[in-house]
C-alpha cells in the first residue's frame, strides 16, 4: 500500500490525467458562446479570478469521458491595481512560480522564451538594468514609471518614462480590439501557431486593467483560438508569452491559492536528476524558467 501511495504521489508531479488531453482529438470548432462557461472563483481588492470552461463541437466519446473527469479550462486573472505592483524576476539558472509567491508576490507566471541551455531570449530589464538583448519578437510586458503595460511593440511608442521592468515574447495578437488579420486567417507560422497547446496570454481589457488568460488542465488552444476567446472575454490588447510544457503560474491570495504547472515544479532533486531525466524524456525533471512576471499587493 505504501508503494502504491508513493507511486501515485510521484505520478501526480507530472499531471498525468491533465496531460492525457495532449493525446486527445482537438480538431472540433471551439464554442465561442460563453454563457454558463465563465465562473468567478475569487475576488478581492487586488485581483479577480474567473474560470473559463472550454468546449468543442463534435468531440469523440473518449474525449467526452476525459472532459467529464477533467474539464478543459482556462483562467482569466484581472488585476485591479497597477501602481508599483508588477515586476520582472530573472534567475539565469531557473526558478519556479512557487518560488516567487508568498511574501514575495501573490501572483507569478513564466514569461520570456529560453533556449535548451536556459539562456533567456529577448529583452529583459529588471530594476532598470538590462540583462537581455531585444529580439524580433513582437510582444512586450513593461513596467514604465510604475505602471504595467502589455501588448505589441507599437503600444509603447507613445508611452514615455523610465522602463523599470521589461520582458519580451511572441506573438502579439491584438491592439485596441483588432486581432491581426494573419492571426485570424492563420496565414503566418501556421505549423506552430495552429498547434493546440497550453497558452499564456497577457494584455489589457476594455476597462484598462492588466489581465492574464492562462491555460489550465486541458486548456489546449491555437493562437487564433485564444485570441478570439480573449476578445469575447473583453480583452482588447494582448500578446502571448512562453507556454506549452514551460507554462507554470501560482496565486497565493488571502482567500485563494492555486498552482499550475504543465509538468513537475513541486519536487526538485537537483541538476543531476534533471540531466538524467532530460536524457530519457527530453524534459528536465524539475520545471523551471528564467524569467517571471510577478504581482505584489502594495
Amino acid at each position: 500500500m505504501s508503494l502504491l501511495v508513493a507511486s501515485l504521489w510521484f505520478a501526480s508531479l507530472f499531471n498525468p490525467i491533465a496531460n492525457l488531453h495532449f493525446f486527445a482529438d482537438h480538431s472540433g470548432t471551439m464554442q465561442m458562446e460563453l454563457s454558463g462557461l465563465v465562473k468567478e472563483k475569487y475576488e478581492d481588492a487586488y485581483l479577480k479570478v474567473d474560470r473559463v470552461k472550454l468546449r468543442r463541437d463534435g468531440e469523440s466519446f473518449p474525449k467526452k469521458v476525459l472532459d467529464l473527469f477533467n474539464p478543459p479550462r482556462l483562467y482569466l486573472i484581472t488585476f485591479k491595481k497597477n501602481h508599483n505592483n508588477f515586476a520582472i524576476s530573472y534567475q539565469p539558472d531557473g526558478q519556479s512560480s512557487r518560488d516567487n509567491i508568498g511574501d514575495k508576490a501573490l501572483f507569478s507566471v513564466n514569461s520570456s522564451f529560453y533556449d535548451p541551455q536556459m539562456n533567456s531570449l529577448g529583452e529583459i530589464v529588471v530594476d532598470g538594468q538590462n540583462f537581455g538583448v531585444a529580439s524580433g519578437s513582437s510582444g512586450y510586458f513593461k513596467v514604465i514609471d510604475g505602471k504595467a503595460h502589455a501588448g505589441p511593440r507599437s503600444l509603447f511608442e507613445g508611452i514615455n518614462g523610465p522602463v523599470e521592468f521589461s520582458c519580451q515574447a511572441h506573438p502579439s495578437v491584438m491592439k485596441n480590439g483588432l486581432i491581426w488579420p494573419y492571426v485570424v486567417n492563420e496565414t503566418l507560422n501556421k505549423k506552430t501557431w495552429s498547434r493546440k497547446t497550453l497558452r499564456n496570454m497577457s494584455g489589457i481589457d476594455k476597462n484598462g486593467n492588466i489581465v492574464f488568460l492562462l491555460s489550465g488542465d486541458g486548456g489546449l488552444l491555437s493562437v487564433k483560438e485564444i485570441s478570439l476567446l480573449a476578445k469575447e472575454l473583453g480583452v482588447e490588447t494582448a500578446t502571448l508569452f512562453d507556454a506549452g510544457s514551460a507554462l507554470q503560474y501560482s496565486i497565493n491570495a488571502r482567500g485563494y491559492k492555486m498552482n499550475f504547472s504543465a509538468f513537475n515544479n513541486q519536487l526538485n532533486l537537483g541538476e543531476r536528476a534533471d540531466r538524467y531525466f532530460k536524457k530519457l524524456t527530453g524534459y528536465r525533471f524539475y520545471n523551471t524558467s528564467p524569467v517571471f512576471i510577478n504581482y505584489k499587493a502594495q
